[in-house]
């Protein structure tokens, strides 16, 4: 007795039906993958946050300034995190540095110096920015992000060297003073009277 085989329309039923599976099914891997970057960049900003405050904690609680063209923050706090992969979001294409804190309120240059805010110029550290995710809009590297409460939007960089329009689900994880982290939607930041901007400190730091 000759076994029966599968017909064309058989076959050509059964790869619709994969296809359509697989349309449904690899945008929600993606999300999932997407997820995954975002909580390992979470964890670099995490403890990128506790250098930060480990460096003000050696000198006189005074955070690290952005640069001075030859030292940068990343440099300043390297010996305190032990990882300079740290600075690459997972994200981010290339190996180039993928955060930066913020310009002017928590850390700016000092002419030749390297001095940031005073942690004592914070209240409201739970609630003040530290640092976010930045590149410019071309994706290339940016280390610091300007503040939009001192310095408008859509300034010399467009969108102030935050990374636009978010690099994760239309977000960006954030750190903050007190050294907790969190992510937050590009439009919640995209605005001069967001609790991250509206708590940093005024004026050059003490």
């Amino acid at each position: 007795m000759r076994s029966k085989g599968f017909t064309l329309i058989e076959l050509l039923v059964v790869i619709a039906i994969i296809a359509i599976l697989a349309a449904i099914l690899f945008p929600v891997f993606a999300k999932a993958r997407e997820k995954a970057r975002q909580s390992s960049c979470l964890s670099n900003e995490k403890q990128i946050g506790l250098g930060f405050l480990m460096y003000a904690q050696d000198y006189d609680e005074i955070l690290p300034g952005v640069h001075n063209n030859v030292v940068y923050w990343y440099d300043l706090i390297t010996p305190y995190v032990k990882n300079t992969q740290l600075f690459q979001c997972p994200s981010k294409r290339g190996n180039t540095i993928g955060y930066g804190p913020c310009w002017y309120c928590i850390s700016y240059e000092g002419g030749t110096g390297q001095r940031g805010a005073s942690l004592g110029s914070i209240d409201q550290p739970a609630d003040a920015l530290m640092g976010t995710e930045t590149q410019f809009d071309d994706g290339s590297q940016a280390v610091f992000c300007e503040t939009p409460e001192q310095y408008g939007f859509n300034t010399d960089w467009p969108h102030n060297g935050i990374a636009y329009p978010g690099r994760h689900n239309e977000g960006n994880n954030v750190w903050f003073c007190d050294g907790h982290t969190k992510w937050v939607k590009f439009a919640t930041m995209w605005s001069a009277t967001w609790s991250g901007w509206t708590s940093q400190p005024r004026g050059l730091p003490h």
